[in-house]
């Protein structure tokens, strides 16, 4: 990393003493940590801080944090540990994948939060200004709408679907079913009942 983007990177940071943590004031994650892109490339805030003061970390290891606080960066308060050693400092601390409770960065940190969220976001002080049932544009402009294999993350398109839906009722196990097309029988399960590809009809026709 050059010289500049060091630069860039540490004016991202509000400074404190050695012992202090020294929080990430621009982008985050949604579990608060903090994203900083260069080259092209997006990594945690706290890992560049990492690799800038001991060198970069080896592959496979893990950044973690002794103060439990994502938004850190301060190096000081880092250490590398494998992702068991991560998982396990997680257990400890009593965090989950998807953090929750009183243990939340959100809660033991509440000053770090977005103040624009809560009472204080547009659609809570302006709340004419935004648009709900009729006037949203989804009801006012249907046809914008993608749905099917016009959506970025669809994994299928019509075709194989109309050929799951065949399938429905002949007494075949969605198991086979989702082997047979490659998907997760979870989807296959979702497609019969009609909570994905609901504009699909079982003969074919479209809504």
């Amino acid at each position: 990393m050059d010289a500049k983007t060091e630069a860039r990177f540490w004016a991202k940071v509000r400074l404190g003493s050695p012992g202090e943590c020294w929080e990430w004031t621009a982008s985050r994650n949604a579990t608060g940590y903090g994203q900083f892109c260069f080259g092209g490339t997006k990594r945690r805030a706290h890992r560049v801080a990492y690799a800038l003061t001991h060198g970069e970390i080896p592959a496979g290891m893990c950044a973690l944090h002794r103060c439990d606080n994502p938004p850190c960066v301060n190096p000081a308060h880092l250490f590398l540990g494998t992702q068991e050693d991560n998982n396990a400092d997680r257990d400890e601390k009593g965090r989950q994948r998807s953090p929750c409770g009183d243990r939340h960065w959100t809660r033991t940190h509440p000053e770090l939060m977005n103040p624009a969220i809560g009472d204080r976001n547009g659609s809570r002080t302006h709340p004419e200004l935004v648009p709900r049932g009729s006037h949203h544009w989804t009801r006012m402009h249907p046809e914008r709408v993608a749905r099917g294999e016009h959506v970025a993350s669809a994994k299928l398109i019509e075709r194989v679907v109309l050929e799951i839906l065949a399938l429905k009722g002949t007494g075949i196990f969605q198991r086979v079913v989702a082997e047979r097309f490659g998907i997760s029988q979870m989807l296959v399960s979702l497609i019969w009942r009609g909570k994905r590809w609901a504009h699909i009809t079982e003969s074919g026709d479209t809504k």
